[in-house]
């Protein structure tokens, strides 16, 4: 590459600068175990369920293979989903054990088969009911957690105001807009939480 010439004659880059064809910055790495590698890290959006994420991105992963170069190893470092994985685990078995304490103590204390069966029968139900509910408002054993109390409140906003989601932004000023008119607009717009 010329960059000036000077008494006719080229001056170019390599008579300047020491030239290298590689990376910016040759201190920066990625690295797995003692090999140099490229680092893909996969975060989910918020109120995605991390664990369906995983399994769509470990599902992705042989068709990635198709298409690189064999001579480069494809593979997972970091995997969090276990812990949640097993939380959920922890979790649905110590529902089970509590339902079968829970008939159990009630044996116990009516010492009678039949009336033993009704809530040996009505307390699963209800869980599966209330785990239908979830079902149906999209959350899971992992989600609630996860997005916390502010989602539940925005979620709660969202319903009643459905048709204008700038309200879902404004804590404040939001509901004043909503509930008074136009006079409810100005105050938005003077409220330091629109800032």
């Amino acid at each position: 590459m010329i960059l000036a010439y000077r008494n006719g004659a080229p001056i170019r880059l390599r008579d300047v600068a020491d030239v290298v064809d590689g990376v910016e910055n040759a201190q920066l790495a990625g690295w797995a175990g003692a090999h140099r590698a490229i680092i893909l890290n996969v975060q989910r959006q918020p109120g995605a369920n991390v664990i369906e994420v995983a399994d769509r991105v470990k599902a992705l992963l042989p068709q990635l293979k198709a298409t690189l170069p064999q001579s480069l190893a494809v593979g997972i470092l970091s995997d969090r989903t276990e812990t949640v994985r097993a939380s959920v685990d922890d979790v649905q078995f110590t529902l089970i054990l509590t339902v079968l304490l829970v008939v159990a103590v009630i044996f116990l204390f009516l010492r009678s088969l039949r009336a033993t069966v009704i809530p040996g029968v009505a307390v699963p139900l209800s869980l599966v009911g209330t785990f239908g509910v979830m079902y149906l408002a999209g959350y899971s054993l992992n989600k609630p957690v996860a997005d916390g109390p502010d989602d539940l409140d925005g979620l709660r906003r969202g319903r009643r105001h459905r048709h204008d989601r700038e309200h879902l932004a404004l804590p404040g000023g939001g509901r004043q807009a909503v509930r008074g008119g136009p006079k409810g607009r100005e105050a938005e717009s003077a409220s330091p939480s629109s800032a």
